[in-house]
This record gives structure tokens, sequence and C-alpha cells, in this order.
């Protein structure tokens, strides 16, 4: 980890972000901990830390098949809006497709 690294992740753990480390000497990938930052003492040499990502959710629109259309939108008012406009341009080709919301699954 850089020096701005490291300062960035002792900056979340003080203002209440979770902090995760993995033991990261032995070159091989290990599963992220979350860790007490009350009594943090940190070894930046043997663990490779980060704060904790939070997973992204965003909205998209969907064809009658399942499939994704492409575009995703911020809000479900922004996806609303955009699909009917695709459809009205193309409304045999778009009248069965809908908003879905999606969360990101973030992997331990």
């Amino acid at each position: 980890m850089t020096i701005d690294e490291m300062i960035g992740v002792l900056q979340a753990a003080k203002a209440g972000k979770t902090i995760q480390h993995q033991w990261g000497y032995s070159g091989k990938e290990s599963k992220w901990i979350d860790i007490d930052t009350d009594n943090l003492a940190q070894n930046f040499v043997d663990y490779e830390y980060r704060v904790k990502p939070e997973p992204r959710e965003f909205w998209v629109m969907i064809f009658s098949n399942g499939k994704n259309m492409g575009s995703n939108k911020d809000s479900k008012e922004e996806a609303e809006i955009y699909l009917r406009e695709i459809q009205e341009e193309n409304p045999d080709q778009f009248k069965d497709a809908y908003v879905a919301k999606v969360r990101e699954v973030i992997d331990e």
C-alpha cells in the first residue's frame, strides 16, 4: 500500500467506516475480514487493508426475454423516463420491457 492509501484507511476508520483486512504476506488471496477499529493496531507489512465496499444500487431496463438493455440509471424515475422514450420510438420492440432495481453482490 502507498502512504496515501494507508492514510485513507486510517481516515475512514476515524470517520466510522468499516475497515477490513486480509493476510497479505503469503502472496495468496485470503478472505477480507471486518476488524474492530476501536482497538486498531495497523500492520501494513503483513496485512492488506481496505474500506469495506458498499454494494451499488441502480436501475436497469429489461427486455421481455430477461436481457438487460445495457443502459443503467441512478434512479427509478430516470429509468422509467428513458424506457417511455424508447417505447414511444419503437413501440413493438419495447412494448413488454420493464424497469428493475439491481443491487450488487460483493464477494467476501
